[in-house]
């Protein structure tokens, strides 16, 4: 994706709850791509494991793609939170997290 691309995105202004703060913070989401990651949650059809405690690189390479912009002490714990609740799921942190990591592969 070139800029010129980039820039024909909408993005919706969201509010996301910093977990370790508990302060809200403005965020700018792009409708498409939260649709998008909603796809990529039902079509893995199987709970991958766990990583631990942190999110994999890919999977925040995957969320760097979703928001115009993502401030960088945020936690991103919060972040797969907010998208978990969001792309109506009841799948675990895991399945939304590998849904990241596709769709990161699909912008790189």
């Amino acid at each position: 994706m070139n800029i010129e691309q980039a820039s024909k995105l909408d993005y919706t202004p969201v509010t996301i709850v910093n977990g370790d703060t508990k302060a809200p913070t403005e965020f700018k989401v792009c409708g498409d791509r939260l649709h998008q990651l909603s796809l990529l949650v039902r079509g893995i059809d199987s709970v991958p494991p766990s990583w631990g405690d942190g999110v994999d690189g890919a999977a925040v390479l995957g969320m760097s793609f979703m928001f115009e912009f993502i401030p960088q002490k945020f936690p991103v714990n919060s972040i797969l939170a907010w998208l978990q609740s969001n792309i109506d799921t009841v799948q675990p942190p895991s399945v939304v997290e590998a849904a990241l990591i596709k769709l990161a592969r699909l912008y790189v």
